[in-house]
């Protein structure tokens, strides 16, 4: 499946989610993912981690970006 560009307004955008399955995107402004609880898959260029509780991932703007399995 190819990436769409999401596009959000407005300055700042803050959601609590259960369910991070997300399709593979990309955005023009940074991407903040702090982890409550458990543990979500984060793929950014390609590249797979996993991030746990407590733990944050930063994704700059540009980069493709999925969560979820």
């Amino acid at each position: 499946m190819n990436p769409f560009y999401e596009k959000r307004s407005g300055k700042l955008q803050i959601g609590v989610s259960d369910n991070m399955n997300f399709p593979a995107h990309l955005h023009d402004d940074v991407e903040v993912l702090y982890c409550l609880e458990g543990g979500v898959q984060v793929s950014v260029m390609g590249e797979t981690h996993l991030v746990g509780k407590g733990e944050c991932a930063v994704i700059f703007p540009g980069a493709q970006l999925s969560f979820g399995g």
